[in-house]
């Protein structure tokens, strides 16, 4: 649960206790007890696409909104999986991950020092760093 702080205190970036967190950028290192995950990108909604390593494997998963329902990032993640990871989707369909991913995890947010962020991948929203992921370019 103390990853993002560990991360921070080798220099590798800025520690960023859960209580301070109201904005999360693509590349944030996220932990709380059990749990260490990487925000992809933020949703309008205050949702967040992640990607989560847990039983049985690695996933696009989305933050559920504070009442439970389910989200931008929920949607997107499950228009990723099932497009791009068809068969795992099948197998594993569960995207959604409870609000309190966010309510209870501190960030290790990458100093920009050491490593570069020239393209601003930080700033953009999860569905921008979806199509750049999977080179999906508007017409």
């Amino acid at each position: 649960g103390k990853m993002a702080e560990e991360f921070a205190f080798r220099g590798l970036g800025e520690y960023i206790p859960v209580k301070e967190l109201s904005h999360w950028q693509a590349g944030d290192i996220m932990s709380m007890k059990g749990h260490v995950w990487i925000v992809v990108g933020m949703c309008e909604d205050g949702s967040v696409l992640l990607l989560h390593s847990g039983p049985p494997g690695v996933s696009f998963c989305g933050t559920q909104l504070e009442d439970g329902s389910k989200s931008e990032a929920v949607l997107l993640a499950e228009e990723v999986m099932e497009t791009y990871y068809t068969e795992w989707y099948q197998r594993y369909p569960e995207c959604a991950r409870p609000f309190y991913y966010l309510a209870e995890s501190s960030a290790m947010r990458w100093d920009r020092q050491v490593l570069n962020d020239e393209e601003g991948i930080a700033e953009k929203s999860a569905e921008e760093i979806i199509s750049l992921l999977f080179n999906k370019h508007e017409e």
